[in-house]
């Protein structure tokens, strides 16, 4: 996943995360009662900063365990793509711009596993009811299609607030 990440412009380096499979007890200590459905969680932390510059960071990446081997694909990139932002110093993104661009990075992952489970798992991503993961998705992606990825990608590494 890091490797077709890396692919479009979104460069993890994975030895420097937590990675950790864990159960739904678990997530939802994570992610809190509410989102007791969450399938993975990026928890990152920065320890102190110096002269504004970070000094010590760490990012651990929760994915749920036993899910379907493309389900976790998607969740793995989305995870990844948090940790990608963070690596820019991206912390306050607002949520539609930060979760939509996370849900397209997937969904351009995805691309990579032509057949029906993938096109089940984007089509329900692109048709999701929720406003910050379903009409992220929706709003990232038709803003990419104008701007294009590249664009996309340097808008997310210098500003938080949603472009449209």
């Amino acid at each position: 996943v890091a490797v077709i990440l890396s692919s479009i412009g979104i460069s993890v380096a994975t030895e420097h995360l937590d990675f950790r499979l864990v159960d739904n007890n678990k997530m939802a200590e994570l992610g809190g009662e509410e989102r007791r459905d969450q399938r993975g969680f990026t928890d990152y932390r920065q320890y102190s900063q110096v002269f504004g510059l970070f000094k010590d960071r760490h990012l651990s990446v929760y994915i749920l365990y036993g899910m379907p081997r493309l389900e976790c694909i998607d969740v793995l990139a989305h995870e990844l793509t948090h940790a990608w932002l963070f690596s820019h110093g991206r912390t306050k993104t607002a949520p539609q711009l930060c979760e939509g661009s996370c849900n397209y990075a997937s969904l351009l992952t995805l691309k990579q596993f032509p057949g029906p489970e993938s096109d089940y798992i984007t089509n329900n991503m692109l048709s999701g009811p929720d406003m910050v993961y379903g009409e992220g998705l929706r709003r990232v992606k038709s803003w990419v299609e104008d701007v294009g990825i590249a664009a996309w990608l340097e808008y997310l590494k210098k500003r938080d607030k949603n472009p449209w």
